[in-house]
């Protein structure tokens, strides 16, 4: 960070006379006829949201559809299957047999004599 020492020389060694003068000018953007429009269907939108609406009753009807008799059947062979499924905890145990077949001299040999090393 800069020293605040050396800021404020800085600041009083600048000479003001270089400075210009601007002049400075307002700018104003009126809205076109689109956004006025917009803007307008939007409160309009706001102020029916927030008005009091009388709501009618409306009895409901809570049509409840069973199950067909296919659909049963389905479901209880699913649930049966997954049943055995996790009933059958019976793993056996096995002891892994590691065979690492390396060449023995003799093929060693061979496999040198084919290449021409020897």
């Amino acid at each position: 960070m800069a020293d605040p020492n050396a800021v404020l020389t800085d600041i009083n060694k600048f000479n003001k006379d270089q400075m210009h003068h601007v002049e400075v000018t307002e700018k104003t953007h009126l809205p076109d006829k689109e956004q006025v429009e917009s803007e307008r269907k939007e409160v309009q939108l706001r102020q029916e949201i927030e008005q009091d609406h009388q709501l009618h009753h409306v009895k409901v009807e809570e049509k409840v559809q069973l199950p067909s008799p296919d659909d049963i059947a389905q479901e209880r062979q699913e649930m049966q299957l997954r049943a055995e499924i996790e009933g059958q905890h019976s793993l056996k145990h096995v002891d892994p047999l590691v065979r690492n077949s390396l060449p023995d001299a003799e093929a060693i040999a061979e496999e040198k004599k084919a290449l021409g090393k020897e």
